[in-house]
Order: C-alpha cells, then sequence, then structure tokens
C-alpha cells in the first residue's frame, strides 16, 4: 500500500497492482486517470475532484480498481464535467466488478451532468447540491441522500434503499424541488424526507412526485420529519405504480396516519 499523508496532486496516469493508494491529506483529482488491477484509491481526508474522468478498469491486468471515500471523509465534485466507469477489455476484465463506495461526505456542485457508470454504494452522505448526477448501473443506500431543489439523481439500473437509508428532498418553491428517478426495481424500506429551503413553507394540498420508478418493491418505513407545520403532515402516496408522491395534507391520529 501506499499511504500520502500531505498534499497529493494526481493529474494523469494510471496506478495498477493490488493494493490501495491512501490519501489522508489534500487530494486532488485533475485530467483523465486511472486504476486497474484491484488498485483502490481511498480519500481519508479532503478531495477536490475538478475535471476528468475516472476509469476504474484502465488497463489489460485482471480485476477492476476501485474508489473509496473513507468515513470522516470529504469529496467534492466539482468538475465541469466528471465522470468515473470502467473499460471492457472483453472476457473476465468486463470491468463489471468496479465499485465506488461513500462511507464518508460525497458532495456535487457542478453546473453539468455527472455519471457514475460503475456501480456505487452511498454509506455515508451525498449531498447532491447542484446539478444532475446519473449512476449508470445499481446503486444501495444506508446512508443518506440528499437531493438540491434545483438537482436530480437518476439511477439506470436497481435501486436498495434498506433502513437505514434515507432519501431527502429540498424544496424552494411548490415547482422547485429535488427529484429522483429508478429506470429499474426500486427496493424501499427506510425513510424518507422533504427539506424546505430559502424559506418556503409547505402548505396544505402540496404534492410533490419525488420518485419515479420502473418497479417498485416495499415501502418506507417512515416519513421524517412527520411534518412540516403544526396542524399539517407529509403523506407518502403510493398508489400508482411508476412514481411516488409525497403529499401535505391534515394531520390525523397517529392511528389513522398511514401512508396510502
Amino acid at each position: 500500500d501506499l499511504l500520502v499523508s500531505g498534499e497529493l496532486a494526481w493529474l494523469g496516469g494510471v496506478m495498477a497492482g493490488m493494493g490501495s493508494t491512501v490519501s489522508s491529506g489534500t487530494l486532488t483529482l485533475r485530467g483523465n486517470i486511472g486504476l486497474d488491477g484491484g488498485r483502490v484509491l481511498e480519500n481519508r481526508g479532503t478531495a477536490s475532484w475538478n475535471a476528468g474522468c475516472i476509469d476504474l478498469n484502465a488497463g489489460v491486468e485482471a480485476g477492476s480498481g476501485g474508489l473509496v471515500n473513507a468515513e470522516g471523509a470529504t469529496m467534492v465534485a466539482g468538475a465541469s464535467d466528471y465522470r468515473i466507469f470502467a473499460g471492457n477489455h472483453s472476457g473476465a476484465d468486463d470491468g463489471s466488478d468496479a465499485l465506488f463506495e461513500n462511507f464518508g461526505t460525497l458532495l456535487v456542485d457542478s453546473a453539468q451532468a455527472g455519471a457514475f457508470a460503475v456501480h456505487f454504494a452511498n454509506h455515508g452522505l451525498l449531498d447532491i447540491q447542484r446539478g444532475i448526477l446519473t449512476v449508470h448501473a445499481s446503486s444501495f443506500n444506508t446512508g443518506v441522500v440528499a437531493v438540491g431543489s434545483l438537482s436530480a439523481y437518476r439511477i439506470d439500473g436497481d435501486f436498495d434503499n434498506p433502513a437505514p437509508g434515507h432519501l431527502r428532498f429540498r424544496i424552494a418553491a411548490p415547482a422547485q424541488y429535488g427529484r429522483m428517478a429508478v429506470g429499474g426495481t426500486a427496493a424501499l424500506a427506510g425513510s424518507i424526507g422533504i427539506d424546505p429551503v430559502d424559506g418556503f413553507e409547505p402548505a396544505e394540498g402540496l404534492a410533490l412526485r419525488v420518485l419515479d420508478v420502473g418497479a417498485r418493491s416495499g415501502t418506507f418505513d417512515a416519513i421524517d420529519p412527520e411534518s412540516p407545520s403544526d396542524g399539517l403532515a407529509y403523506e407518502v402516496d403510493y398508489s400508482e405504480p411508476t412514481h411516488i408522491m409525497v403529499r401535505v395534507v391534515p394531520a390525523r391520529p397517529p392511528e389513522a396516519r398511514e401512508s396510502r
């Protein structure tokens, strides 16, 4: 393994071979870079991804590389055009084992759309503050996914949200709120929440189409928070097979307040 405790700027090239390259200081990613043959890049400090692409199967060595944002670490994807993918070198080395795991804080703040064309597992905080993030594979969440009021999170494959996974959608106006779409099957548990920002106060009758799905199994275990204000409550509406709504309704006794 290679441990870098100071500043590390990776501006191009490929790291290959079993083991990890661990950055515990300041990491800057820029340009087209690659990992291969079981090599893992792990951020344990603060990382800035300013531009370019990361190939997690960048060469002909058997096995893909991996990317990890560790617990307590922060990675900011602020590139104008950022993408993670895994090259297909045929046979067993097709890049299907490439994985990006987030255990810390992953902030997306980009005016352009970004893409992860590898499996993505979130166990920490994925905060899409600005822009559109698309995962062209399956995704798994046991942490918090927060989608900004001008942002969207799209998953082409299946999405699994077991407890304690939480989905949080920010809203700044009735038609200005975060959205999520799953092309495959969304397996739901965990919790969902609405987060008003910029002084917005949700009123009775507000209906938010926050999640589109190809198919769905399960329901959320909880709504957190349960209410936007006194006398009102959030209700999750599962009545349509293609999408999930969150509505603001009059508060009812707990025994009567079941999602429908």
